[in-house]
């Protein structure tokens, strides 16, 4: 895992156990984008306000995706998607695109 040195004061990124941690060192008045290669991703998890797009199509039989408010996934896989709100309200799933790879935008209400 490396980042480049503007960034790495402002990111704390972590893994243990398989899973992938990041998150923000310290309140931010801009946004950062963060690119995170994956193969057969089993479960994404987003916290508040945040935003993650794929780039091109993830292979994955079935992923499950957490969001808490304010939160959007666009998700573009094979597989099936499973939303899952990670608190007590509603989470909204839209779907575009061809059957075999379609995008599911989910959004936590």
């Amino acid at each position: 895992m490396s980042m480049g040195e503007e960034i790495s004061d402002k990111l704390q990124v972590s893994m243990y156990n398989g899973t992938m941690t990041i998150r923000s060192m310290k309140p931010s008045s801009g946004d950062f984008v963060v690119y995170v290669l994956v193969n057969n991703p089993q479960s994404i998890t987003l916290g508040e306000n945040t935003v993650v797009e794929t780039q091109g199509t993830l292979e994955s039989s079935s992923i499950e995706v957490f969001v808490d408010r304010g939160s959007v996934a666009r998700i573009r896989t094979t597989g099936k998607v499973n939303p899952k709100s990670v608190g007590d309200f509603d989470v909204l799933v839209e779907k575009s695109g061809a059957e075999r790879q379609s995008t599911r935008e989910i959004t936590a209400l």
